[in-house]
């Protein structure tokens, strides 16, 4: 498996993977950030195939955004694994790939916001429960669902 920036090509395998994991959501396509400015997205590859794929958002934070992944970071705007290649090591590659890829400052290293199904898989990463009532103390906004945090 070779994890790497994802190029336009990478597109209808990012799509696949989404309907895969997410089959039910429909109101974004991450797939869309592909080649996008202010964007850092990684596909995880094996033998020619999107197995994984990550989209960080990386640009500016725009402070008065509705939402916290436009108020917040670097944030991952979506994270996922082909079912038959999750419990391989292929997210955790995603994430500390990402995690190495973001500039180095004093600042967290990547936001993200989860359900239950997924938050033990982001605590094993390092990732930090951070409580609704400071996320609004810092941005203004309560999260919808779990926020975590990877510091270095």
């Amino acid at each position: 498996m070779i994890i790497r920036l994802a190029t336009a090509d990478d597109y209808h395998g990012a799509v696949l993977l989404q309907r895969a994991v997410m089959p039910n959501e429909t109101r974004y396509h991450y797939a869309g950030n592909i080649c996008q400015p202010g964007t850092l997205n990684l596909v995880a590859d094996r033998s020619d195939a999107v197995v994984g794929y990550i989209s960080v958002l990386v640009g500016q934070a725009d402070p008065n955004g509705a939402h916290l992944w436009q108020r917040l970071r670097p944030y991952v705007a979506f994270m996922g694994v082909l079912p038959d290649s999750q419990g391989h090591g292929v997210g955790t590659g995603l994430i500390r790939r990402a995690a190495n890829m973001v500039l180095p400052s004093d600042q967290p290293r990547l936001w993200l916001e989860c359900n239950q199904d997924v938050a033990n898989f982001y605590e094993r990463l390092g990732f930090v429960s951070i409580q609704p009532d400071m996320v609004r103390g810092r941005v203004g906004l309560s999260p919808k669902g779990l926020l975590y945090c990877l510091y270095d």
